[in-house]
């Protein structure tokens, strides 16, 4: 599908029209998918199949070869990222960095998206370095890399970008968003001249597109929806939680509650910190959250769960921090529920009579187990929520704040013999060679 309008947007033809399309897929040597317009509609914008345009100068079979390798890169770039994690209590080689990585290379949604061939390990690469490096001010070559990628995920993806965006200018990496906002609009620009020259009735088709799909079975977060077991939204909690709360105004709870508790949170911290950059722990938490938050809102299925990678940063911190906190043995407890994919395996257990046939139509056992990492997103956020809006309990003690304490060495990526790349040289004042940014008093 999204292959097809790629090669199509290249071609100049209608990446909306279905027939069309199907038939472009067909001639560059597409043969396992049906003629099925309710499984091969064209639903993204436009700015998606400009960025993805090289693939349509392969045959089929070569861009997906193509698209897996890519993929597999960015996988090694956000391992690669993780390793390069710093924050007080977290040390190299210790056994919380051993199974950071671990978790990071078993986590489920990540190996759902590289079998599909999804979009979002892209979107989650852009926003990673940011959370990993949140103590860090980049300088401007660095803020503009990181600007155009955000800017590229965000046109590639927008729904996986339409918080976090907006939150990375809480940060100190704020630079990259004006940077980002102008490369998504020359993507854009680019899109649209190129498709409204070759397609006139390109929106208008596109519409019909994603009318079409919102109106049936499969783009509804219902037990209908054969794929419901992989959907993550909160419109079924909303529906057992408010059983009065019945069609479009379950839709709009689900829709505006996260988007609400995203807002509140964020006037928290600007008024909390004064319209300044957030230090390290609670940058990554609100990037946390905001992760969280994105996948809980609209359309979404377990492989768009590779963003929570970000929340994952955030859990390590905290777990370095205060590793016996019931707050973080809870936190990891919901992130664990990600590192399986269980309400598919149970979808399986069902179809083969390991589990009773009856279960599959139990609106219970729907609401719960076949939405299990629904829950166990919301329930992170709500845990990450708590975090931020009380006051400070896990904050490190003066002069080991990662994001205050800033010497030669600010994400400890220094030898450990140099001065400043040492724990003890980043944790003691004065440290030669070091230059130190003391808390305010």
């Amino acid at each position: 599908m999204i292959y097809a309008a790629a090669k199509a947007w290249l071609t100049g033809r209608d990446p909306y029209a279905f027939a069309p399309l199907y038939d472009l897929y067909l001639a560059s040597g597409g043969t396992d998918k049906a003629r099925d317009a309710d499984q091969f509609t064209s639903l993204y914008p436009p700015t998606t199949y400009a960025l993805l345009s090289p693939l349509g100068l392969l045959s089929w079979p070569a861009a997906k070869a193509a698209w897996l390798a890519f993929n597999g890169l960015l996988i090694g770039f956000c391992v690669a990222a993780m390793l390069l994690l710093r924050a007080p209590g977290l040390r190299r080689g210790s056994s919380l960095q051993l199974g950071l990585l671990g978790v990071t290379l078993v986590w489920a949604p990540l190996h759902t998206a590289l079998s599909l061939g999804q979009l979002s390990v892209a979107c989650t690469a852009a926003v990673l370095p940011i959370a990993v490096f949140a103590g860090r001010k980049p300088g401007t070559a660095v803020a503009v890399m990181a600007g155009s990628a955000l800017g590229a995920a965000g046109a590639l993806k927008p729904q996986l970008l339409f918080l976090l965006g907006p939150a990375i200018l809480l940060t100190r990496w704020r630079a990259a968003g004006p940077i980002a906002i102008v490369a998504a609009s020359v993507v854009a620009a680019v899109a649209i001249v190129r498709v409204s020259g070759s397609a006139p009735n390109w929106w208008d088709t596109w519409m019909q597109n994603v009318e079409a799909f919102t109106s049936s079975s499969i783009g509804r977060p219902d037990p209908a929806n054969p794929q419901f077991h992989e959907m993550m939204h909160l419109e079924t909690i909303v529906g057992l939680v408010l059983p009065a709360a019945e069609g479009s105004w379950r839709t709009l709870i689900a829709t505006v509650l996260p988007v609400g508790i995203f807002v509140l949170a964020g006037s928290v911290l600007l008024v909390r910190h004064r319209l300044q950059p957030l230090p390290a722990e609670d940058a990554r938490a609100w990037l946390a959250l905001s992760a969280v938050l994105t996948v809980l809102t609209g359309y979404h299925r377990s492989y768009d769960a590779t963003l929570l990678l970000v929340a994952l940063v955030a859990l390590a911190a905290r777990a370095a921090a205060r590793p016996s906190s019931i707050v973080t043995w809870l936190m990891g407890f919901a992130a664990a529920a990600f590192l399986v994919p269980a309400p598919s395996v149970f979808v399986a257990m069902t179809r083969r009579g390991l589990l009773p046939p009856a279960l599959a139509e139990e609106p219970l056992w729907q609401a719960t187990a076949l939405q299990a990492h629904s829950w166990a997103a919301l329930a992170w956020a709500a845990l990450i929520l708590r975090d931020l809006l009380s006051p400070p309990q896990w904050k490190s003690k003066p002069g080991r704040d990662d994001s205050l304490m800033v010497d030669r060495d600010p994400d400890g990526l220094l030898p450990e013999s140099s001065p400043g790349g040492s724990p003890l040289g980043r944790l003691t004042r004065g440290a030669p060679g070091s230059r130190e940014r003391r808390r305010p008093r």
